[in-house]
């Protein structure tokens, strides 16, 4: 019989648990996120190493295969973002988390407006409390504990669901809304 020192088990099965709670992510691909009326979408080209992602916003028009560009952008995004809303009015784009990284980083949420430009960005520490970060559900590369985010058109606001995963089944604390004023980034009370 062969023996194992303890040591060597007790890595063996302390890494095979960091591989259990990995993530597998592919690399970002070249995607267009509509508004919800399609009447804008933003392109984004993923960076390269070198350079950061890329977004352009076009307003699509309404004949097939013309579409005017808006404005072009560098992202925060070194990769890409994760997830993408494009305001009916063209006016706003929002950005969520780095691909591969979801919930770290500066760019966890980043309120993009006229021109590009950056109205505020985000990070994951910004927006909830100390004791509400460490509870957030994470596995080696992400941490997860938002649901389906939106935006609130009438009211100028994005809206960050928070406090469980994607999936139901994995509810960690109670939902609750975190409110930003898309104009000012101001997080509402």
């Amino acid at each position: 019989m062969i023996r194992v020192p303890v040591t060597i088990a007790i890595a063996a099965a302390l890494w095979g648990a960091a591989l259990a709670s990995a993530d597998s992510w592919l690399a970002p691909t070249e995607k267009d996120y509509y508004s919800a009326d399609e009447a804008y979408y933003f392109h984004v080209v993923p960076g390269d190493g070198a350079t950061h992602a890329r977004g352009t916003l076009y307003e699509a028009a309404r004949r097939e295969g013309d579409a005017l560009a808006v404005w072009s952008a560098e992202l925060l995004n070194p990769a890409a973002p994760h997830k993408v809303l494009v305001a009916d009015s063209g006016e706003y784009v929002v950005t969520f988390d780095e691909w591969g990284r979801v919930g770290y980083g500066p760019a966890v949420v980043v309120i993009y407006g006229a021109e590009g430009d950056v109205v505020k960005n985000f990070a994951l520490e910004d927006l909830l409390t100390e004791e509400e970060t460490v509870d957030v559900p994470h596995t080696v590369s992400s941490r997860r504990g938002g649901g389906e985010h939106y935006l609130d058109e009438e009211a100028g606001e994005v809206v960050l669901v928070v406090g469980r995963e994607a999936e139901p089944a994995a509810l960690t604390a109670p939902e609750r809304e975190i409110r930003i004023a898309l104009a000012t980034g101001e997080v509402l009370p």
